[in-house]
């Protein structure tokens, strides 16, 4: 009997978090079911935009947290 791979394990294996074993269990079911390619194809197009946002905190918060630094050491001083 074939073993069944869930959208979680999927998901690991995109990340490349599996073992060898799943591995080529997850590229057979990957070749034989096409709601299951699917799924990985969109799970690879949610990857690739998630890594090219480019994020960075707001300068009020950085400076919030510089200014509470800067308490901190005052204090202990």
């Amino acid at each position: 009997m074939m073993q069944t791979y869930s959208e979680n394990d999927l998901i690991r294996f995109l990340y490349h978090e599996t073992t060898r074993v799943e591995d080529e269990g997850i590229a057979y079911q990957l070749e034989d079911s096409g709601a299951y390619n699917m799924f990985f194809r969109d799970l690879l197009k949610a990857k690739r935009l998630l890594n090219s946002l480019k994020l960075s905190p707001k300068k009020e918060n950085v400076e919030s947290i510089l200014a509470a630094s800067r308490n901190a050491n005052f204090q202990s001083a």
